[in-house]
């Protein structure tokens, strides 16, 4: 009983941490394009401003 419990449930499990890491993955690349073309702003501005 317990092992058809743990098949049925492992698909999911798996599937939820593949979807986890891809959200994390997305989120990181998103918050360093941000941060990567801020500080790209920033140092563009303060070489034009010099």
């Amino acid at each position: 009983m317990s092992c058809g419990i743990y098949l049925e449930y492992s698909p999911e499990h798996l599937l939820l941490l593949l979807l986890g890491l891809q959200a994390i993955l997305f989120w990181r690349t998103i918050y360093r394009g941000i941060f990567l073309e801020y500080t790209c702003l920033d140092f563009k501005s303060i070489v034009y401003y010099k």
